[in-house]
């Protein structure tokens, strides 16, 4: 039986990995380890395909209130308990995703335009006084307790994830 190397982390694998594509078939158990959480939207929070949801695994119903409105998720909530009667044998959690504060970063200042680059590295002040006109060097935050939310060695995701900060120190009006 032949067997190569896979790949720079050098696992061996069998040249003939047909035994690899056989799946034992069996029912599904909520017992099971691995649980599927369910985003609900429009084409999933409607009564009727709910009961299809949780036939298909659904252990968990997700509800991201970064959208909708509370009205659409109280009627979410009604449809996922009335589908839960339905199939009393498969229980559904029902999570709520709640959205954190809205934290804005202010103005460059006009020289600087309305983009800067940061270095990996560098450091970078944000400041709690929103009239401030930022550069690469600092900018303006409208959260004012982010001072005394955050402690040095904590990150701060900014521009959707894309940046992160390691804070190093926290004043009284700033974050560096």
């Amino acid at each position: 039986m032949a067997t190569h190397p896979y790949g720079q982390c050098k696992i061996v694998v069998e040249n003939d990995t047909s035994r690899l594509a056989h799946f034992q078939q069996t029912p599904d158990s909520f017992k099971r380890k691995c649980k599927i959480i369910c985003t609900m939207g429009p084409s999933s929070y409607e009564l009727d395909m709910l009961p299809k949801l949780i036939d298909a695994g659904m252990n968990i119903a997700r509800l991201n209130f970064s959208f909708g409105d509370h009205e659409r998720h109280a009627k979410t909530v009604a449809n996922i308990r009335e589908a839960c009667k339905r199939r009393p044998d498969r229980p559904v959690a029902i999570m709520l995703d709640t959205k954190g504060p809205e934290i804005r970063s202010g103005c460059f200042r006009e020289d600087v335009g309305t983009t800067v680059e940061l270095k990996k590295g560098q450091d970078f002040k944000l400041v709690t006084d929103y009239t401030f006109r930022g550069d690469s060097s600092c900018v303006a935050l409208s959260y004012q307790a982010l001072p005394t939310t955050v402690k040095p060695g904590n990150r701060i995701f900014m521009a959707e994830g894309s940046v992160s900060l390691t804070v190093k120190e926290c004043g009284k009006d700033f974050v560096m």
